[in-house]
C-alpha cells in the first residue's frame, strides 16, 4: 500500500490535534501540528526582539532556524520550546507571523518537505488547501 499525506484541516480548538494523534499512532505514520512551527517562530522573534510586523526579519529568522516538530518536543535552534508556546502571548505572536506571506512561503515549504515521502498525518489551517492541494482528492 502506498504512504499517504494526510491532511487534517481545521480552526485552533476543533479537535483536529486529537484526530491527527490517533490517526498517526494507528496507522504508524510520523504526527505534524503544523501550527507549532508558527509558534516556535513567533517565540522567537519575541525572544530575539524582532518585531512581529517586520516581514522580512521574521521570513529570515524562519529561513535561519531549525525546528524539530514531534509529538513529544517542539524545537527551534535546539531550544525546547514545547511549553512555552502554548501561552496566550505566543498564541498572539503566532497569529501575527502567520498573517506573513513570507514567513508562510518558508514554512509551507518545510511542510512540503516534511510531507514528501508520505506516511504523515498533518495537522493546521491550510493543510489541504495550500500546503498539500494536489495530494487531496
Amino acid at each position: 500500500m502506498k504512504s499517504l499525506i494526510i491532511a487534517i484541516d481545521g480552526p485552533s480548538g476543533a479537535g483536529k490535534g486529537t484526530v491527527a494523534r490517533a490517526i498517526a499512532a494507528k496507522l504508524g505514520y510520523r504526527h505534524v501540528d503544523s501550527g507549532a512551527m508558527y509558534r516556535a517562530v513567533g517565540w522567537k522573534a519575541l525572544r530575539d526582539g524582532v518585531p512581529l510586523d517586520d516581514e522580512a526579519a521574521v521570513a529570515t529568522l524562519a529561513a535561519q532556524s531549525r525546528i524539530e516538530v514531534t509529538d513529544a518536543r517542539v524545537a527551534i535552534d535546539d531550544a525546547d520550546v514545547t511549553r512555552a508556546i502554548r501561552t496566550p502571548e505566543i498564541d498572539r505572536a503566532a497569529a501575527a507571523v502567520a498573517r506573513l506571506p513570507r514567513v508562510r512561503t518558508v514554512l509551507v515549504a518545510r511542510q512540503r518537505q516534511m510531507g514528501a515521502g508520505g506516511a504523515i498525518v498533518m495537522e493546521g489551517r491550510d493543510i489541504g488547501t495550500v500546503v498539500f492541494p494536489l495530494e487531496v482528492k
